[in-house]
């Protein structure tokens, strides 16, 4: 199959998608009267679950913060629906001095190495595992990139504008045509997220690179379905659902921030109801 990437050292790009139908109706349905809830993005069933926050920056040389230490500064409390919006009292995390927000979507090379490491303690199938890549980031090819100095010939810039429409129409039916995993599917057509599977051990898991952007997968199993792992683009977290020895080890390990989580907590931004909510924020749920 012609792609306009080039498949991920140690992995295989996966068009039978069978192994991925176990997940779907496991989900918790979709009820924003309730809030996001973790059991809509990361299976329900596993005897127990933990949510790893990913760090935030600080200071010129960028160091790792945790939550736990902004929440001590701030006098806030710390606890498994907490929001670092809640924390550092701000809807924008990077406009508090000296602070970058966390990796959204991706979770840091560091905490994920360290993820790894444990995981592959608790599953008998390490060397089989699934990856899913959600299908709307801007590396896989599919869209347009322009540039021109104001001294070029027009013509020339037109030309080079056609031929990379040309290329993005191309990359983007290339893409359409691989099967993917839905997530939340409509009716109407489409779903909440759709996925690229690949396959291969779970130390790939922290190799995936596509066109030149490292991206940690968003949703990621062993193939005797052990433990399963979820990291919602739109979040500062990732959840992890498994054995209670499993669980208990990724909040044992202290390369690792993590609380306890169940996939009936909520984590969007109106989750935290035992911090003050940042000015400006409205009332929602």
């Amino acid at each position: 199959m012609e792609l306009p990437f080039e498949v991920p050292a140690g992995v295989e790009l996966v068009t039978g998608l069978w192994a991925r139908d176990w997940i779907q109706p496991r989900l918790l349905p979709q009820d924003r009267s309730l809030g996001v809830r973790v059991g809509e993005i990361i299976p329900t069933g596993f005897d127990a679950y933990a949510r790893v926050f990913h760090p935030a920056r600080e200071g010129d040389a960028m160091e790792p913060r945790r939550w736990s230490e902004l929440a001590e500064r701030n006098e806030r409390v710390v606890h498994p629906e907490m929001q670092l919006e809640h924390i550092v009292g701000s809807l924008d995390i990077s406009s508090v001095p000296g602070l970058e927000s966390p990796l959204e979507g991706d979770l840091p090379g560091e905490q994920l190495e360290a993820l790894i490491d444990v995981l592959r303690t608790f599953t008998a199938t390490p060397s089989v595992c699934w990856f899913a890549v959600w299908e709307g980031y801007g590396f896989y090819g599919g869209g347009v990139s322009l540039s021109w100095s104001p001294d070029e010939d027009p013509a020339i810039v037109r030309a080079r504008e056609r031929a990379e429409v040309e290329r993005a129409r191309r990359a983007a039916r290339q893409l359409d045509a691989v099967p993917k995993l839905a997530i939340h599917p409509s009716p109407e057509g489409g779903a909440m997220r759709s996925y690229f599977i690949f396959r291969g051990s779970i130390d790939a898991a922290s190799g995936l690179e596509f066109n030149g952007s490292s991206q940690a997968p968003n949703l990621w199993w062993p193939d005797d379905r052990a433990w399963c792992v979820a990291t919602e683009i739109d979040g500062y977290s990732t959840f992890v659902g498994g054995s209670a020895r499993c669980v208990e080890a990724i909040l044992a390990d202290q390369r690792l921030e993590a609380l306890p989580s169940s996939t009936d907590l909520r984590f969007d931004l109106w989750s935290d109801r035992v911090n003050p909510r940042p000015q400006g924020m409205r009332e929602r749920w």
